[in-house]
């Protein structure tokens, strides 16, 4: 039987996203994710 979502999964490669875990960063579809979070 097949898992579903994202149970088990701890990485995966992705166009859509960017994470710099040393500067603290989250990049999501080319814009800082504060910026998004602000709309």
């Amino acid at each position: 039987m097949a898992g579903s979502g994202l149970e088990g999964v701890v990485v995966a490669q992705t166009r859509l996203s960017r994470i710099d875990g040393e500067a603290g960063t989250l990049v999501y579809g080319g814009y800082p994710i504060e910026e998004l979070a602000e709309h």
